[in-house]
């Protein structure tokens, strides 16, 4: 398994590991949310929210850990007060109406 750091804050633009990403979790489109769902490929009928957004950042190379709450802690902060505009790929994390954390993919329009 791959090592996992912790990312530092930039503000550069995605590179082509997000197209991929966004592409792959695009795909999954019509699957059910299913709890703790790592989809098809891992013997599931579909996703939940961060098992999607690891399956579709491995698949670009991204090696994620495999909970929102692992994710939030891999993963880099936007510091407090500094202007922040999503960029394609980012991965947004927040509580969820069931107390625990959710995972938010920006996908461009």
């Amino acid at each position: 398994a791959a090592r996992l750091r912790q990312a530092a804050f930039t503000t550069d633009a995605p590179d082509t590991r997000a197209v991929v990403a966004i592409r792959t979790a695009l795909a999954q489109i019509g699957l059910p949310y299913v709890w703790g769902g790592n989809g098809p490929t891992n013997g599931d009928a579909g996703f939940d929210c961060s098992g999607l957004t690891t399956f579709s950042y491995g698949s670009a190379g991204v090696p994620l850990p495999r909970t929102a709450h692992t994710q939030y802690n891999a993963g880099p902060h936007v510091p407090d007060g500094a202007p922040h505009a999503w960029k394609d790929g980012e991965i947004a994390l927040g509580e969820s109406s069931m107390g625990g954390l959710r995972a938010t993919m920006r996908v461009p329009l």
